[in-house]
């Protein structure tokens, strides 16, 4: 979550607990983790387009993962989806 914590966009696999974050919060992407290809065109997507992701949406949600927070409740967000 340290590029969340900084508004920088994710790239993460599909499927994933972590995943579900993401999509829930708009802070990144997923990629399918069995085609490379959609990694790379995740990748240089978010190169020439981190205008529109890097928009009020993701900086509202970065204090959601920001080091502030105490570790008791990022474990309670992250277990709300392991779970």
């Amino acid at each position: 979550f340290e590029a969340a914590s900084i508004g920088i966009p994710v790239i993460i696999a599909k499927g994933t607990p972590i995943a579900k974050i993401v999509n829930k919060y708009h802070c990144g992407l997923e990629f399918d983790p069995k085609k490379p290809s959609d990694l790379k065109e995740k990748i240089i997507f978010l190169l020439k387009n981190k205008d529109k992701f890097i928009n009020e949406e993701i900086k509202k949600n970065k204090d959601l993962f920001s080091y502030n927070r105490t570790f008791n409740e990022m474990i309670k967000i992250i277990g709300t989806y392991i779970n």
